[in-house]
């Protein structure tokens, strides 16, 4: 199940996806924030509403049968890169390699 879908597609449809098929299990992938023209920040450090984003996302998953949620990056550099489509996005850990800092969302919390 692709994260980038759900503004499209309720969540009965996972539900209805596993009464149909109930030996198959369903997985969500490739979930992020701070991608797009909707987000103005690719990169929002300590970003409580993003992790709130996470948890319903996740809560509702599992309230519809799904087994497992992947992140699409589980680690990004303060401007949300690099990843292999050269496009940038919030992370659940923040790593600064001119500091030798990282900072945990609360993403990562969630």
């Amino acid at each position: 199940v692709h994260w980038y879908a759900d503004p499209f597609v309720p969540a009965q449809v996972l539900t209805d996806t596993h009464d149909f098929l109930p030996d198959y299990f369903l997985l969500y992938t490739e979930a992020c924030t701070g991608f797009g023209p909707e987000d103005e920040n690719d990169v929002e450090l300590g970003s409580w509403e993003r992790g709130e984003l996470y948890a319903i996302n996740i809560m509702q998953g599992l309230l519809h049968w799904v087994t497992g949620w992947v992140d699409w990056n589980m680690v990004l550099d303060p401007q949300g890169g690099p990843n292999w489509a050269r496009q940038s996005a919030d992370a659940p850990i923040i790593v600064d390699p001119t500091t030798d800092e990282f900072y945990k969302q609360p993403m990562f919390y969630m």
